[in-house]
């Protein structure tokens, strides 16, 4: 009778098992990295609308304008999306008076813009990967 070797059974089981795991971590570490990408453009577009902001209030003379949506189309084409984890992306602001950060219902996770003294952040009390809050970008 001819000797057939093969995998046993727990052998093919271990090595599954160990596939499934490192399939776990590269998925999980896919998904923080999808995340963080979110993060960086929420960032890129907060600049942007710095400096677009920065160049309307040099063109009208120390005037800083009424809502973010003053801007489109002559400094901007749109009001870019804020895209963090966890709030829904929004292109919407919130116009305050104040300089306080506050996540009431109807303003958390939106541009959160003072148009007397023209300043724009995200509207969002939670920390970024960094650990550091979102509103102090």
């Amino acid at each position: 009778m001819e000797d057939i070797r093969g995998f046993t059974l727990i052998e093919l089981i271990a090595v599954v098992s160990i596939i499934g795991l490192l399939t776990y971590v590269a998925i999980s570490n896919f998904n923080m990295l999808l995340e963080k990408s979110k993060e960086a453009t929420t960032k890129g577009h907060l600049g942007m609308l710095r400096s677009s902001l920065s160049t309307y209030y040099t063109n009208y003379e120390g005037r800083w304008p009424q809502s973010l949506h003053s801007l489109v189309p002559d400094y901007i084409d749109k009001i870019p999306p804020v895209s963090v984890r966890w709030h829904t992306s929004t292109t919407e602001e919130y116009l305050s008076e104040g300089s306080e950060i506050t996540e009431t219902p109807d303003a958390a996770g939106k541009w959160y813009y003072n148009n007397l003294s023209g300043m724009v952040k995200v509207n969002c009390t939670h920390t970024d990967f960094e650990r550091k809050s979102i509103s102090s970008w």
